[in-house]
Protein backbone atom coordinates (compact mmCIF):
# COMPACT_ATOMS: atom_id res chain seq x y z
CA UNK A 1 0.00 0.00 0.00
CA UNK A 2 1.34 3.45 -0.87
CA UNK A 3 2.73 5.49 2.01
CA UNK A 4 4.50 8.79 1.96
CA UNK A 5 7.38 9.83 4.19
CA UNK A 6 7.17 12.67 6.67
CA UNK A 7 9.17 14.73 4.18
CA UNK A 8 6.38 14.43 1.62
CA UNK A 9 3.96 16.15 3.99
CA UNK A 10 5.81 19.44 3.64
CA UNK A 11 5.59 19.67 -0.15
CA UNK A 12 3.55 22.63 -1.38
CA UNK A 13 1.02 21.93 -4.07
CA UNK A 14 -0.48 23.93 -6.91
CA UNK A 15 -4.04 23.22 -7.99
CA UNK A 16 -3.12 23.00 -11.67
CA UNK A 17 -2.81 19.23 -11.44
CA UNK A 18 -6.46 18.46 -10.61
CA UNK A 19 -8.19 15.59 -12.44
CA UNK A 20 -11.95 15.04 -12.19
CA UNK A 21 -13.93 11.79 -12.21
CA UNK A 22 -17.54 10.79 -11.70
CA UNK A 23 -18.54 8.21 -9.10
CA UNK A 24 -21.23 7.40 -6.57
CA UNK A 25 -21.79 6.00 -3.10
CA UNK A 26 -24.21 3.15 -2.47
CA UNK A 27 -26.20 2.16 0.59
CA UNK A 28 -26.03 -1.33 2.14
CA UNK A 29 -28.68 -2.60 -0.31
CA UNK A 30 -26.69 -1.46 -3.33
CA UNK A 31 -28.83 1.56 -4.16
CA UNK A 32 -27.07 4.75 -5.22
CA UNK A 33 -27.28 7.22 -2.33
CA UNK A 34 -25.06 10.02 -3.66
CA UNK A 35 -23.70 11.02 -7.06
CA UNK A 36 -20.18 12.40 -6.76
CA UNK A 37 -17.57 14.38 -8.56
CA UNK A 38 -14.21 13.09 -7.43
CA UNK A 39 -11.23 15.46 -7.72
CA UNK A 40 -7.67 14.18 -7.39
CA UNK A 41 -4.54 16.32 -7.21
CA UNK A 42 -1.21 16.17 -5.44
CA UNK A 43 -3.03 18.04 -2.68
CA UNK A 44 -5.42 15.16 -2.14
CA UNK A 45 -8.75 13.61 -2.93
CA UNK A 46 -12.03 15.55 -2.72
CA UNK A 47 -15.49 14.01 -2.86
CA UNK A 48 -18.15 16.55 -3.83
CA UNK A 49 -21.83 15.79 -4.34
CA UNK A 50 -23.29 17.08 -7.59
CA UNK A 51 -25.19 19.72 -5.53
CA UNK A 52 -21.81 21.14 -4.45
CA UNK A 53 -21.75 19.74 -0.90
CA UNK A 54 -18.27 18.52 0.08
CA UNK A 55 -18.46 14.99 1.49
CA UNK A 56 -14.78 14.68 2.22
CA UNK A 57 -11.35 16.06 1.50
CA UNK A 58 -8.34 13.90 2.23
CA UNK A 59 -4.65 14.72 1.72
CA UNK A 60 -2.99 11.87 -0.18
CA UNK A 61 -0.65 11.44 2.77
CA UNK A 62 -3.63 10.35 4.92
CA UNK A 63 -4.74 7.64 2.50
CA UNK A 64 -3.25 4.49 3.95
CA UNK A 65 -4.24 2.12 1.18
CA UNK A 66 -6.50 1.75 -1.81
CA UNK A 67 -7.51 -0.99 -4.14
CA UNK A 68 -10.09 -2.28 -6.57
CA UNK A 69 -12.41 -4.77 -4.86
CA UNK A 70 -14.60 -5.35 -7.94
CA UNK A 71 -14.26 -3.89 -11.46
CA UNK A 72 -16.76 -1.14 -10.59
CA UNK A 73 -15.71 -0.61 -6.95
CA UNK A 74 -12.69 0.72 -5.14
CA UNK A 75 -11.97 1.09 -1.46
CA UNK A 76 -9.86 3.66 0.36
CA UNK A 77 -8.64 3.57 3.95
CA UNK A 78 -8.10 7.10 5.24
CA UNK A 79 -6.56 8.27 8.52
CA UNK A 80 -9.11 10.65 10.09
CA UNK A 81 -7.87 11.84 13.47
CA UNK A 82 -7.34 8.75 15.63
CA UNK A 83 -9.49 6.53 13.41
CA UNK A 84 -9.07 4.88 10.04
CA UNK A 85 -12.17 5.38 7.89
CA UNK A 86 -12.98 3.09 4.96
CA UNK A 87 -14.68 4.57 1.92
CA UNK A 88 -16.22 2.40 -0.79
CA UNK A 89 -16.72 4.26 -4.06
CA UNK A 90 -18.45 2.97 -7.18
CA UNK A 91 -18.19 3.93 -10.83
CA UNK A 92 -17.86 2.45 -14.31
CA UNK A 93 -14.95 -0.05 -14.46
CA UNK A 94 -13.00 2.20 -16.85
CA UNK A 95 -13.46 5.15 -14.47
CA UNK A 96 -12.37 3.08 -11.46
CA UNK A 97 -9.19 2.07 -13.30
CA UNK A 98 -8.56 5.71 -14.26
CA UNK A 99 -9.04 6.86 -10.64
CA UNK A 100 -6.54 4.31 -9.30
CA UNK A 101 -4.09 5.18 -12.07
CA UNK A 102 -4.44 8.87 -11.23
CA UNK A 103 -3.84 8.25 -7.49
CA UNK A 104 -0.70 6.26 -8.28
CA UNK A 105 0.62 8.96 -10.64
CA UNK A 106 0.00 11.74 -8.10
CA UNK A 107 1.82 9.81 -5.35
CA UNK A 108 4.73 9.07 -7.71
CA UNK A 109 4.95 12.81 -8.48
CA UNK A 110 4.92 13.76 -4.79
CA UNK A 111 7.74 11.28 -4.13
CA UNK A 112 9.72 12.69 -7.08
CA UNK A 113 9.13 16.27 -5.87
CA UNK A 114 10.47 15.37 -2.40
CA UNK A 115 13.51 13.55 -3.82
CA UNK A 116 14.28 16.46 -6.15
CA UNK A 117 14.05 18.92 -3.26
CA UNK A 118 16.34 16.74 -1.11
CA UNK A 119 18.83 16.43 -3.99
CA UNK A 120 18.67 20.15 -4.83
CA UNK A 121 17.42 19.67 -8.41
CA UNK A 122 14.25 20.56 -10.30
CA UNK A 123 11.60 17.80 -10.12
CA UNK A 124 10.89 15.77 -13.25
CA UNK A 125 7.32 15.20 -14.40
CA UNK A 126 6.78 11.52 -13.63
CA UNK A 127 3.01 11.61 -13.63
Amino acid sequence: SPRLSRAARGVTVTMTDVEEFTAHLKDSRGNVKAELDLFISKGGLRLIKTDGKILGAFPLQRIQQWGITQPDTFKLSVQNGDKVVSLVIHSEPSEVSAIIDCLERKVAQIIEDVRAEEEGRPPQDVS
